[in-house]
């Protein structure tokens, strides 16, 4: 009888966590293909650039601070957190890059991007911190933001 309470309960806390990561995650996604549509152009390019950029420092930081909490967090959350970082620093590159040459755009780094937001997505569901959920999913949105100012050859570098 106790062992079957607590499975019950142990499947009971499953689906709870697989809820929560959908609830959270769920705003990213709709997000995330609308963004992704062909149609969607970003009004505001150098803001979002700017504001991503910010988001890196903010991902250094908490990386740097979540550090000795690492038993704690999920398996993924740091390098979810280190690959946003990574994918920002490439597009940096690519920009400062597509200042000499022209036609190099962006495209390249879709393959990139895809994989960190899926890391993302699978570092949302492995993270039981719901306020280090929330900012993965912030994360993903800024990465598939910047891959659409980027497809559309809009990404303007404050420096």
């Amino acid at each position: 009888m106790h062992t079957e309470k607590t499975e019950i309960t142990a499947i009971s806390n499953f689906l709870k966590s697989i809820l929560i990561s959908a609830t959270i995650m769920s705003p990213s996604i709709m997000l995330g293909t609308l963004f992704m549509d062909a149609h969607v152009s970003v009004q505001y390019a150098y803001f979002v650039t700017c504001t991503v950029i910010l988001l890196a420092v903010f991902d250094f930081t908490t990386v740097v601070f979540i550090e000795q909490y690492r038993r704690e967090l999920g398996a993924t959350t740091i390098p979810a957190l280190l690959a946003t970082i990574f994918i920002i620093l490439l597009f940096v590159i690519a920009a400062s890059l597509n200042r000499f040459f022209q036609h190099l755009g962006y495209e390249y780094l879709a393959p990139f991007v895809f994989a960190t937001v899926l890391l993302t997505y699978v570092a949302i569901f492995l993270e039981k911190n719901m306020v280090l959920k929330s900012y993965l999913s912030i994360n993903s949105i800024a990465l598939i933001l910047l891959w659409v100012v980027g497809n559309s050859d809009r990404v303007i570098m404050p420096f």
